[in-house]
C-alpha cells in the first residue's frame, strides 16, 4: 500500500496524477476562498508524502525558489498581523500562499524529471481550461467572448504542445505554418496578449530551431545582441501592423474603439489596458517594505484612478469597475502576480516574483536549447510566466496552472545547466 501512494510502482501512477490533478482543476471547492478538486488531492498527497518522509528539494534553483517561497508566506503573515487584516481576508491571503506551495512540492515529486509527465501535464492543463469554460465559464466567457476567455488559451497550448513532439519539431515548416495560424487566429478574434505571446515565442522557437538530429546534441547557445535586436523588431513590426488592422476596423468597431480609448495615454496602451498598475504603483510607494494585507483594502487608491487617467491623457477611457460579485468596490486595485504580491505582503512577495521573472527570462534568452522537441512549449509557458507575472493577477485556477508551469521551467534551467556545466 506504501509502495503505490509513494508513487513507485510500476502501473504509472505518477503518470495518471500528472495528467489528472490538472484536469480537474474545473471542479471548484469554496473553503476558504477559491479552492479545485486539484488542490485538495495535492494536499492529501503532500500530507502523505510527509508522513513517509518523500518531499524532496532536488535542485538548487528549486531550493532557492521554496526558500523565497517561504520568506513571501512569512512576510504576508507579518503584514496582516501589523495591519490587523481581516480574518475572512488573512485566511484567504494566506491559503493563496500556502497551497502554491504545497502545490510546488507535490508537482515536483510526481514529475520527478520524467519528460513523458511533462505531456500529461500539459494536457491535462488544456482539459482542464476546456472543462471550465464548458461547465463554470467566466462571466465574460458567458457573455461571448468564448475566445479570449475560453478556449483560446487551451487550444493555443494544445497547438504549441503539438509543435513539441519530435516528429512535428523536427520539420520546421509544419510547426512554423501551424503556429502562424495559431497566431492569426489569436489576432483576429482579439486575443490580443495571447498574440502577443504566441508570436514571440513562435519567432524564439525558430531561432532555436536544431531540426533532426541536432536536437540530441549537448549544444550549449546563447542569444547573440544582434539576434534580440531582430525579435525587438520584428515584435515593433508586429505590432505596427496589429495597429493597422484593428485601426482599419477589421477586427470591428468595438476593438478600433477599445483600442484607441486604451493607446491614447501618454503611457501606451499597455497601462491604457491595465489600469491598476498606475494605482498600485502608488500602493507600493507608499508602504514599499510592509504590504497593505491580504486583500488589501482603501478606498483612496481607486478614488484617485480617474485622476491619473486624466494625469496621462487617457481622458476618453473610462475607469474600470470591480465586478461586485468578485471584488468590493475599496479593494487596492493589482493586476498583476508582482505588483500584487508587493501591494498585498510587502517587499519579499516582490522578490519571489522577480526571482521567478529572472528564470523565465533566463530559459529563453541565455540558457541552452537542451530543451530540444519542447522548446515551443516552453518558449510559451515562459513568456506567458513573464507576461502573468507583469500583467495578470495571481489566484484561484491560474495559482494551479502556474505550479506546474513553473516546475517545468525550473526543471529545464536544472537540467541544462548540469549538462553544460555552469551554475
Amino acid at each position: 500500500m506504501i509502495e503505490i501512494f509513494a508513487l513507485k510502482n510500476k502501473i504509472g501512477i505518477r503518470n495518471v496524477l500528472s495528467f489528472a490533478i490538472p484536469a480537474l482543476t474545473f471542479i471548484e471547492i469554496n473553503i476558504i476562498g477559491r479552492l479545485f478538486l486539484s488542490e485538495l488531492l495535492l494536499l492529501l498527497i503532500f500530507i502523505f508524502l510527509l508522513f513517509i518522509n518523500k518531499i524532496n528539494l532536488n535542485t538548487k534553483i528549486f531550493r532557492n525558489t521554496f526558500i523565497l517561497l517561504i520568506c513571501w508566506f512569512i512576510s504576508q503573515v507579518v503584514t496582516d498581523i501589523f495591519r490587523g487584516t481581516d480574518p475572512d481576508d488573512f485566511l484567504r491571503g494566506w491559503s493563496n500562499i500556502f497551497f502554491f506551495l504545497i502545490e510546488l512540492l507535490v508537482v515536483n515529486q510526481i514529475i520527478n524529471g520524467n519528460e513523458k509527465r511533462i505531456y500529461f501535464c500539459f494536457l491535462g492543463i488544456v482539459l482542464g481550461q476546456l472543462l471550465q469554460y464548458i461547465f463554470s465559464p467566466n462571466k465574460y466567457a458567458a457573455e461571448g467572448e468564448f475566445w479570449k476567455f475560453g478556449i483560446g488559451y487551451p487550444l493555443t497550448i494544445l497547438a504549441f504542445l503539438y509543435c513539441s513532439t519530435k516528429s512535428i519539431w523536427n520539420n520546421k515548416v509544419i510547426y512554423t505554418i501551424i503556429l502562424i495560424i495559431v497566431v492569426s487566429t489569436n489576432f483576429f478574434l482579439n486575443a490580443r496578449s495571447l498574440a502577443a505571446v504566441s508570436l514571440l515565442a513562435l519567432i524564439i522557437s525558430l531561432y532555436t530551431f536544431d531540426g533532426g538530429k541536432k536536437c540530441k546534441q549537448k549544444i550549449y547557445k546563447s542569444f547573440s545582441l544582434t539576434k534580440i535586436l531582430l525579435i525587438i523588431l520584428f515584435v515593433f513590426l508586429s505590432s505596427q501592423v496589429y495597429s493597422i488592422f484593428i485601426l482599419n476596423g477589421y477586427a470591428g468597431e468595438e476593438a478600433r474603439n477599445k483600442y484607441l480609448s486604451q493607446s491614447s495615454g501618454k503611457l501606451g496602451i499597455i497601462f491604457g489596458g491595465r489600469q491598476e498598475l498606475l494605482v498600485s504603483s502608488i500602493a507600493i510607494i507608499e508602504s514599499p517594505i510592509l504590504g497593505h494585507g491580504s486583500w488589501a483594502r482603501d478606498p483612496k487608491y481607486i478614488e484617485m484612478l480617474p485622476d491619473l487617467l486624466t494625469e496621462y491623457g487617457y481622458e476618453d477611457l473610462h475607469p474600470f469597475k470591480y465586478d461586485e460579485d468578485v471584488r468590493r468596490d475599496d479593494f487596492i486595485p493589482t493586476h498583476s502576480h508582482i505588483f500584487g504580491a508587493w501591494v498585498y505582503s510587502g517587499i519579499f512577495g516582490a522578490i519571489f516574483w522577480l526571482y521567478i521573472l529572472f528564470q523565465s527570462f533566463k530559459i529563453i534568452f541565455i540558457k541552452t536549447r537542451l530543451i530540444g522537441e519542447f522548446t515551443p512549449i516552453i518558449n510559451f509557458s515562459s513568456i506567458l510566466m513573464i507576461w502573468n507575472i507583469l500583467f495578470s493577477p495571481f489566484g484561484a485556477e491560474t495559482r494551479v496552472y502556474t505550479s506546474f508551469t513553473l516546475v517545468i521551467i525550473l526543471y529545464f534551467i536544472s537540467k541544462n545547466t548540469a549538462k553544460v556545466g555552469i551554475s
